[in-house]
C-alpha cells in the first residue's frame, strides 16, 4: 500500500513537469526587437568652383595698332601737328620714332614695332608747305626728322551722302574712314596732292589718319572735304 502511493505520487510530479510552461512575469518589460541598421547616406558631391571671371581691360581709341604700357614722353607745349592736352572734339595722335632712310609710312603690323616719343590732340588738319624747326617741345633731341603720327578717333557726319578728300602731304599720309582706305598719299615726297570719296552715314565714323616725315625740313600735311552741298573746307571731327 505504501509502495504504491509513493508510485502514485512520482507519477503524478513527472506528468506535471512535462506539462508546466514558461510563464514571464506581469511586469516584466518585453525585450524590444533589434534596431534596423541605418540607411547609407550618400556623398555629397563637392562643387568645384566656377572660373574666375577676367576683368575687362578698358578699351582704348588707338584702333588697334598701338600697344598697352609704351613709354613715351608727353609734350610740355602745343605744336604745330596739335595741342600737348585733350580738348572737346580732339582726335588723339601718337608720335613714333622712324629709323632714318624709312621712305613709306609704317605697316599695321610695324607700329607695335617702334618706339612713342610723343602724344598730341588735333581738330583739323591745315598744316600748308613750310619748313619745320620747333619739333615737339619736352621730347630729347627736339625730334624734326625721321617721326610717324598716328591719329586714330571718332569723327561726326551731320549729314548723308557722298564726301570727297583731298590730301596735300610732305612726306606721306593716308586717311582712313570705317577702317577702308580713302586717300593714299604715301612716300617719300614734296608736297603732293591725292583725292578719294567715300559715302557716309549721318553720325560717328571711325577715322584714322597717318603721316610720317623723312628728313627735315619741310613738312606738309592738308586734308580737305567737300560734297555736292558742302564748299571744300579744312576736314575737322565734326562736319
Amino acid at each position: 500500500m505504501r509502495l504504491h502511493s509513493f508510485a502514485s505520487i512520482a507519477f503524478t510530479l513527472f506528468v506535471a513537469a512535462c506539462t508546466i510552461k514558461e510563464v514571464r512575469p506581469q511586469n516584466a518589460a518585453a525585450t524590444p526587437p533589434p534596431a534596423p541598421a541605418p540607411a547609407p547616406v550618400a556623398a555629397t558631391p563637392t562643387a568645384t568652383p566656377a572660373p574666375a571671371t577676367p576683368t575687362a581691360t578698358p578699351a582704348t581709341n588707338t584702333g588697334g595698332l598701338i600697344g598697352a604700357g609704351i613709354a613715351k614722353l608727353d609734350m610740355v607745349k602745343p605744336n604745330i601737328f596739335g595741342k600737348d592736352k585733350p580738348f572737346t572734339g580732339a582726335i588723339e595722335g601718337h608720335v613714333f620714332d622712324i629709323p632714318a632712310g624709312t621712305n613709306s609710312l609704317p605697316a599695321p603690323s610695324d607700329w607695335f614695332k617702334l618706339k612713342q616719343i610723343a602724344t598730341l590732340w588735333s581738330q583739323s588738319w591745315d598744316i600748308s608747305a613750310r619748313d619745320f624747326k620747333d619739333g615737339f617741345p619736352g621730347v630729347p633731341g627736339n625730334k624734326d626728322e625721321w617721326f610717324a603720327i598716328h591719329w586714330d578717333g571718332t569723327i561726326n557726319v551731320t549729314k548723308a551722302g557722298t564726301y570727297n578728300f583731298k590730301m596735300i602731304s610732305d612726306d606721306g599720309a593716308r586717311l582712313m574712314l570705317d577702317d577702308q582706305l580713302v586717300v593714299n598719299d604715301d612716300g617719300l615726297h614734296a608736297p603732293k596732292e591725292a583725292t578719294g570719296s567715300y559715302s557716309l552715314t549721318s553720325g560717328p565714323h571711325h577715322l584714322v589718319i597717318d603721316y610720317f616725315q623723312g628728313p627735315k625740313w619741310q613738312i606738309a600735311l592738308q586734308i580737305f572735304v567737300s560734297s555736292p552741298n558742302m564748299m571744300q573746307k579744312p576736314l575737322t571731327s565734326s562736319f
